[in-house]
């Protein structure tokens, strides 16, 4: 796997140009913050290499298994649409520096996530911890 410093200016699918690093992504993903170069608007990537989607507990056992499996839960990520959710805008695979990886195009927020929000040592207060709670239930609705 490359390491992220390594990514930054390449171009995913020929449309999203790498930025800046985010703070880790769940697991063994890459985040960046990345330009959509036919838009003109920031957007984020989130890269995993492909070979770690490989799953022998829920028989995944190579990389076109990942791959597909990663294609079908994607495909039912894009359908969702809620104003507490964001977006999936675009996904694919893409070879970097001889390994294959999985993308996720994803809206951009200039505030970050509420994780990186509460990594900067800021406190919800009540009111708001109850309209984030809202947020997460409406969603999930």
């Amino acid at each position: 796997m490359a390491n992220r410093e390594s990514l930054i200016g390449k171009v995913i699918a020929r449309r999203y140009r790498l930025d800046s690093p985010r703070n880790d992504g769940p697991g063994t993903s890459l985040v960046f913050d990345a330009t959509d170069l036919r838009q003109h608007t920031q957007v984020v990537i989130r890269l995993v290499l492909a070979e770690s989607l490989i799953d022998l507990d829920n028989d995944i056992a190579t990389v076109g298994d990942a791959l597909e499996h990663f294609k079908r839960q994607t495909q039912q990520l894009a359908t969702l649409n809620h104003t507490s959710l964001v977006s999936v805008d675009d996904w694919g695979t893409q070879s970097l520096d001889g390994d294959e990886y999985t993308f996720t195009v994803l809206e951009y927020f200039a505030g970050g996530t509420l994780r990186q929000i509460l990594d900067r040592g800021r406190h919800l207060t009540p009111s708001q911890a109850l309209v984030v709670g809202l947020d997460v239930c409406r969603a999930l609705h």
